[in-house]
């Protein structure tokens, strides 16, 4: 085991709120076609970004497709403290921590060496 999972498995416990897996598909729209349509997933929520990503929230799973890179996506408390924890214990940070005016939320991105992502949010305080 390497030292830096080592490091996480022995901090404390990260208060997750939410979560969602972000699938990576060639065709959004399709992929909304099986999941709602032929598999019978509610998507309450169709988004589409400028960037082109069709972003499909729904109950009771939490799922956003996308053409980019698969990924874990968490909502957590603390996420300043996490993120300096992880820039002390050496975690391969790849999207420094600030706000994301696609998803409203402060967030960055950590890889793994196996090359997974996952990505890290804080619901903005409405002022």
């Amino acid at each position: 085991m390497s030292e830096t999972v080592s490091n996480l498995l022995q901090s404390e416990p990260l208060q997750v709120r939410n979560s969602w897996i972000v699938m990576s598909v060639a065709d959004a729209g399709k992929a909304l076609e099986l999941y709602r349509d032929h598999l019978g997933i509610p998507f309450d929520l169709v988004v589409e970004d400028e960037a082109g990503q069709v972003v499909h929230i729904g109950s009771p799973l939490n799922i956003h497709f996308t053409t980019g890179q698969a990924h874990l996506y968490l909502v957590i408390d603390g996420i300043e403290e996490f993120y300096a924890s992880c820039q002390t214990k050496g975690i391969n940070i790849i999207d420094e921590l600030k706000f994301n005016p696609h998803t409203g939320m402060d967030e960055f991105a950590i890889q793994d060496d196996d090359g997974n992502v996952t990505r890290f949010g804080r619901d903005v305080p409405e002022e």
